[in-house]
């Protein structure tokens, strides 16, 4: 009796407990919804009670457009005047105007004006190599070395003996065919062909060999070049050989320029 006592107790306090949990759900749902509402009707209020200011600023603004519209219109106006009487100008020069060329007075008075820049430039040059040459006249005496000397032009050179140089293969054949070398040149000389400067020294050549003049080229190369040769015909005599077959038993090998023999069968493989 106890038991069952405390199983009706316990089922009335699930029940009452769900339904406050249901109750609380739905108020805060209901709280949530009337805030979404109050929003969307404070928003459409505003925006009613505020049509008639947004209709007298949308008249204003169309208003101004159509000022600025009167305005645009009138400088195209003029703009449309201007350019009709800028060609119509155009037009009525037209036969006053011609090409220029070297008997144009435009030319000529090109030409005056490139000479007078050249004169110009010609008095300033001149003016910079005189003021130029004034200061190096300056600091001429002043200068205890030279140039030259700086750069050791004037120092003797190292000589060589170019009889002790070997010879190379374009300065014997020039010795032996060209004729380049000179008379003053011994026999005895290994660097070749010579010749006789002024001060009587002898410098070796290098020049190559001259081309050979007897090939002939053919006109704009029209000519289509000759045929190859032949192959050999290996079926006769000792394959890879160069044995002369064995002409005994009948064996002859097929006339030259004619393409050997079908095999049985033709030549569908």
């Amino acid at each position: 009796m106890l038991q069952l006592k405390i199983k009706i107790q316990l089922k009335a306090f699930l029940i009452i407990s769900f339904m406050l949990i249901v109750s609380t759900i739905a108020h805060a749902a209901d709280q949530e919804l009337s805030a979404k509402l109050k929003n969307e009707l404070e928003y459409e209020t505003k925006r009613r009670n505020d049509f008639s200011n947004q209709r007298m600023s949308k008249k204003t603004f169309e208003q101004e457009r159509e000022k600025g519209l009167a305005l645009f219109l009138e400088e195209q106006e003029k703009w449309d005047v201007t350019r009709d009487k800028g060609l119509k100008q155009q037009r009525a020069n037209r036969s006053k105007y011609r090409e220029m060329d070297e008997s144009s007075p435009e030319y000529n008075q090109d030409q005056k004006a490139k000479k007078k820049y050249q004169a110009e430039l010609e008095i300033n040059r001149q003016k910079q190599i005189a003021t130029k040459q004034q200061v190096f006249e300056l600091f001429k005496n002043k200068v205890k070395v030279s140039e030259e000397e700086e750069l050791s032009v004037y120092n003797d050179r190292p000589r060589f003996a170019l009889r002790t140089r070997g010879s190379n293969k374009w300065s014997a054949k020039a010795k032996a065919g060209s004729g380049f070398s000179s008379g003053s040149s011994s026999g005895s000389n290994s660097s070749g062909a010579t010749f006789d400067s002024n001060n009587g020294s002898s410098v070796p050549f290098d020049y190559p060999p001259v081309p050979n003049q007897d090939f002939i080229p053919s006109d704009n190369f029209e000519d289509l070049p000759p045929p190859p040769p032949m192959m050999p015909y290996d079926s006769y005599g000792s394959p890879g050989s160069a044995q002369p077959p064995n002409f005994e038993g009948g064996d002859y090998p097929p006339p030259m320029g004619y393409p050997p023999p079908p095999p049985d069968g033709g030549w569908d493989f």
